[in-house]
C-alpha cells in the first residue's frame, strides 16, 4: 500500500474461473493528497477508491452496471470480491431518453 502522497504501488490482480486462471493484470493503486485518497489506475481510466474499515471499495460502472470492488488483506494477500450494485441500476429502454429502473441481479 502507498504510504506517502503521491505514490503508487503495483496491484496484480489474477482472474479465475472454476479454479483456472484466466488472466493476470497488472494494476497501479496510488495515494492522492492524504491518507483517505486513493485511486486504481488501470492503465489511464482512474477508479476512485477509499478504505471502509478494513476494506478497500471501489465502485464504477461496466456497461449500464455499476459493479463494487471490495478488497480485504488475507494475512498479506489482499482478496477481492466484484459483484454487482444490490439495490437498483439503470437500464435504458429502446428510447436511450427514458431510463427505466430494473431489480437487481439474484
Amino acid at each position: 500500500m502507498p504510504q506517502a502522497d503521491h505514490t503508487c504501488a503495483t496491484w496484480r490482480t489474477t482472474y479465475r474461473q472454476g479454479g483456472e486462471v484466466k488472466g493476470v493484470k497488472d494494476y497501479q493503486l496510488c495515494r492522492g493528497d492524504g491518507a483517505d485518497d486513493f485511486f486504481v489506475d488501470e492503465g489511464g481510466v482512474k477508479l476512485a477508491a477509499r478504505w471502509i474499515g478494513d476494506a478497500l471499495v471501489s465502485p464504477f460502472k461496466a456497461g449500464s452496471l455499476l459493479l463494487v470492488s471490495t478488497v480485504r488483506l488475507r494475512g498479506d494477500v489482499p482478496e477481492e470480491r466484484l459483484r454487482p450494485e444490490t439495490t437498483m441500476w439503470l437500464a435504458r429502454t429502446k428510447d436511450p431518453g427514458k431510463p427505466l429502473l430494473t431489480p437487481p441481479l439474484q
